[in-house]
């Protein structure tokens, strides 16, 4: 269930960077969405930093970024 939580958010977040990128859009349509996003990650940044900490499991969860990283695993 959280994983499809996060595919959802993902997928969503995907269409407003396409918005923001995309060559068929004017300026305002595009800064528009990518204000969008910039918000949104302030967001984010204060939920989580409203959020306990989970010690060492935060670190697993930033190792396993990290290899997706390495691995080229792409999520944009």
């Amino acid at each position: 269930m959280v994983q499809s939580r996060v595919d959802s958010i993902t997928a969503q977040l995907r269409a407003i960077k396409l918005l923001a990128c995309s060559s068929y859009n004017d300026g305002w349509v595009a800064s528009a969405s990518k204000k969008d996003l910039v918000m949104l990650r302030h967001v984010i940044d204060r939920l989580i930093k409203q959020c306990p900490s989970f010690g060492d499991l935060e670190k697993e969860w930033e190792q396993e970024i990290l290899i997706n990283v390495l691995r080229n695993v792409d999520d944009s």
